[in-house]
């Protein structure tokens, strides 16, 4: 299961990152909705396996907890996103009009909220891999 959930997550960061970037363009996309709501499909069951094995189902989990077993650049690359969200999002309140016009998301919207997008998902799927790579290790560990 953990390489069905890296890969939905690599394919969201992916359609995030392209829908973040067509909306710089004036372009938005009608399924850029799902990846709002996706987040909670992939970014729930990453903290599950991000926690330390013994630890309490509502415990606290570490930036190093939760990324132990990732690549030092997947690990960089979350900390880019983490910043990168940031900004975005000030960015996106500064220019943010008053009240929001009714009907589909603006472009303004989109770049807004698809910077915290690419944010979960890479996190997402940089905990997922880190599980499988302590999963990994673990079956190479004599005596397990």
């Amino acid at each position: 299961m953990l390489k069905v959930f890296l890969f939905l997550s690599l394919v969201a960061t992916a359609s995030s990152l392209v829908v973040h970037v067509a909306a710089f363009f004036g372009r938005t996309f009608p399924y850029a909705v799902l990846l709002h709501v996706g987040i909670f499909l992939v970014f729930i069951p990453a903290m599950l396996v991000a926690r330390p094995l013994g630890s309490a189902l509502m415990s606290r989990v570490s930036f190093n907890d939760a990324f132990r077993g990732a690549p030092t650049w997947v690990r960089k690359t979350v900390k880019v996103f983490f910043a990168y969200a940031i900004v975005n999002f000030i960015v996106f309140i500064i220019n943010a009009p008053g009240k929001p016009p009714p009907g589909p998301m603006t472009p303004q919207d989109v770049r807004g909220f698809s910077g915290h997008w690419m944010l979960f998902y890479t996190a997402s799927a940089a905990m997922f891999l880190a599980a499988l790579n302590r999963a990994r290790d673990a079956d190479r560990m004599p005596g397990t």
